[in-house]
């Protein structure tokens, strides 16, 4: 993931004990974001139910809000993207 978030990805680190409808929620904010770029990957120590991490700066949630995940990435891309 470290090579992606060099080129401006976004990264979704989440539990693997989020439930299947955070799951599929979060699901949707990664495939919905214009330019498809994005990665994620469960992460079995990680304290939060998701992360979105770029080259600057994460946001940290204790539930899968997909408003505040596609607002961060949104934000994140149009700023790379110039």
């Amino acid at each position: 993931m470290g090579h992606g978030l060099a080129d401006g990805h976004v990264a979704f680190l989440y539990r693997p004990d989020i439930s299947a409808a955070d799951l599929d929620a979060l699901r949707a904010v990664i495939t919905e974001v214009p330019g498809g770029v994005t990665v994620a990957g469960p992460v079995s120590n990680q304290k939060s139910a998701v992360m979105a991490v770029t080259e600057e700066k994460t946001l940290t949630c204790g539930a899968v809000d997909t408003k505040a995940l596609t607002s961060f990435t949104t934000t994140w891309l149009d700023s790379v993207r110039g």
